[in-house]
């Protein structure tokens, strides 16, 4: 799965298929795109897509002190208060894979 896919599905974004155009679409909300437009969830580069993800991160239970995901959650918090998207990014994508495996 890539990256950008798993912060999508940590987002609330379900891939399913879709009958009416007969392939599968990530669905949020009542909302649809298509699987080849994935383009369009750019966490990655864009503050917008990725705050709503900050934010549902930083309302969890902080993780246990020194576990990774620890880190990655402080790292966040210093990424953002120095503004650098692609770092957050990286650190979001790296709680989550944390997550994920310790849910």
């Amino acid at each position: 799965m890539s990256d950008i896919n798993i912060i999508a599905e940590f987002d609330g974004w379900v891939l399913r298929h879709n009958p009416v155009v007969s392939q599968k679409c990530w669905f949020k909300k009542g909302l649809c795109h298509h699987l080849d437009r994935t383009h369009i969830f750019k966490y990655d580069s864009d503050w917008n897509l990725l705050m709503p993800v900050i934010k549902k991160i930083m309302e969890m239970d902080e993780p246990p002190k020194e576990s990774k995901g620890w880190y990655a959650y402080c790292s966040i918090e210093s990424h953002l208060s120095l503004v650098e998207v692609d770092r957050t990014y990286r650190e979001v994508l790296e709680y989550i894979n944390w997550y994920n495996k310790n849910k």
